[in-house]
């Protein structure tokens, strides 16, 4: 604690003491969050600290705004009377560069860290950008360094300096949570900073960010350009989505739920295009599709492959269809964020002395360019299955992925696992400190409601297992109408399990 905190609780305290002076809690604790703002702890700036009043489920909290270098933005939420003795660290999504602090759910915010009373930290990861731009990163291989990896300890020492110094100790418990990018910032905080963290949350992990990005993600946005420059499938194709899903599920009926409303694994099913209704020359309806949608879907599930038919990459999920709009195509008010992070990754995908490098999707050549990825891969991807260091450590971690997501494709998390299963002598060994939990149905993060249960606390899992030591065996997970009426339940079993749908 330093001295001007000090001065100010000793100062609240005398005053309190004195008769006929009344002085309120709040004003106390308004003072305390003034006096984290008149000083910075080494090596950052506090440019606000700032009181907040409880609200509903959320207690008093010190808000505080800053910067870390180098060019790390931050927030952090520091409950006054409410504070559980623990710190929490969101990830930041896509390419980061901002954050939203107070967005609801789990994905990479921490809201709900601090209804439970903890303190927590959100940053932009050391660079300013919308989620799917990648052009801070044209030669800027500082930023790139914060992105890929070292973003993580600078935002955990920055907090818990911050911690230290508003309550005057160390937090008890340190946890990690992140979705997507954030979920790949997790894995690689097991895997390269695995005594930081007591407990860490892998959403959606995009852990082969080199493939994810610069395979699959060029591959989608190769396949659905037309001869003329214009996209097969856009906005317009979303009136075709219903049934294009329909006979997904019609030839995936022997994976779905008993209500043939999700797809249990997207890998034991296989689809054909071709049995899609065909539109006649001239004729283009919501009921059919033309050669040219079939081929681009069909490209799509398959994944990207080179001349010779070699798989590289896996494809989009079967099931997924539903989550186009906001990843794929777009919709005539908003961009397709998947296809712009698809779009973007080439801009951070190579070496600065790499010569020529295609600069764009329809330059890049599978045959040729996929052995340049690997550039990057050893700062950028989180594959390492050696969790040795982290189970060592103490550490648990609960991953979580759906089975319909069209971004961070739920093949690749399988198979992470499953490495790290072999790895760890087995899958015994592994599931006494990392869980993965797959959902059916699911598409990436939260950012969309499900056709099927997608509502649960990891949180609340992870905590248990922690510092009950409570393995999850099961979680509780609920599919939510907008009124709050739970409309179907479930439990996620830690796989290779899958998902148990209760009766209806």
């Amino acid at each position: 604690m330093t001295v001007l905190i000090r001065l100010i609780a000793i100062l609240t305290v005398v005053t309190l003491a004195v008769p006929g002076v009344a002085v309120s809690a709040q004003a106390a604790d308004d003072a305390k969050c003034a006096g984290l703002a008149a000083q910075s702890p080494t090596g950052l700036t506090i440019s606000e600290a700032v009181l907040v009043p409880a609200a509903a489920a959320v207690p008093a909290y010190c808000r505080v705004s800053g910067e870390t270098a180098p060019h790390i933005r931050f927030q952090m939420r520091l409950p006054t009377t409410a504070w559980n003795g623990k710190f929490y660290q969101a990830g930041c999504g896509g390419f980061c560069g901002d954050f939203d602090a107070d967005k609801a759910g789990y994905s990479n915010t921490i809201g709900e860290a601090v209804k439970r009373g903890y303190a927590a930290i959100v940053t932009d990861n050391g660079h300013r950008g919308y989620l799917g731009d990648a052009s801070w990163a044209v030669n800027n291989e500082e930023a790139l360094a914060v992105f890929a990896e070292t973003g993580i300890p600078l935002a955990h020492d920055t907090g818990t300096k911050i911690v230290q110094a508003f309550y005057g100790r160390a937090p008890k418990r340190s946890y990690f949570a992140g979705c997507s990018n954030g979920g790949r910032m997790a894995l690689m905080a097991a895997q390269r900073y695995p005594k930081m963290f007591d407990g860490i949350l892998a959403g959606a992990p995009v852990l082969h960010l080199t493939h994810n990005g610069g395979l699959y993600g060029t591959w989608i946005l190769q396949k659905n350009i037309a001869a003329d420059g214009s996209l097969i499938i856009g906005p317009d194709f979303n009136a075709k989505l219903g049934r294009l899903h329909a006979e997904v599920l019609r030839q995936c009926t022997a994976v779905t739920d008993p209500q043939h409303v999700v797809i249990t694994d997207s890998r034991a099913c296989t689809f054909d295009a071709k049995k899609l209704p065909h539109c006649a020359p001239a004729q283009n309806t919501p009921d059919c599709f033309t050669d040219a949608e079939r081929g681009t879907v069909a490209a799509f599930y398959a994944g990207p492959s080179n001349t010779k038919g070699q798989r590289l990459y896996t494809g989009t999920p079967l099931g997924s269809e539903p989550y186009w709009p906001v990843w794929l195509t777009g919709t005539p008010r908003s961009r397709a964020v998947g296809m712009d992070l698809g779009r973007d990754y080439l801009k951070m995908a190579f070496a600065p002395n790499e010569p020529n490098p295609p600069r764009d999707a329809k330059s890049f050549d599978f045959d040729r360019d996929p052995p340049r990825l690997a550039a990057r891969a050893g700062a950028f991807d989180a594959t390492d299955p050696n969790l040795a260091p982290f189970q060592k450590a103490g550490g648990k971690m609960i991953m979580y992925q759906g089975w319909a997501d069209p971004v961070v494709l739920p093949e690749r998390t399988v198979t992470y696992y499953e490495d790290a299963a072999k790895a760890a002598g087995g899958l015994d060994n592994l599931q006494r400190f990392v869980r993965l939990f797959m959902i059916a149905g699911a598409g990436h993060c939260w950012e969309m409601p499900s056709p099927g249960p997608d509502q649960f606390d990891p949180i609340a899992a992870l905590e248990n297992w922690v510092e009950r030591g409570k393995a999850p065996e099961s979680i509780p997970i609920a599919q939510v109408a907008k009124d709050g009426t739970v409309q179907r339940r479930a439990s996620l079993r830690p796989y290779p399990l899958l998902e148990a749908f209760e009766p209806q």
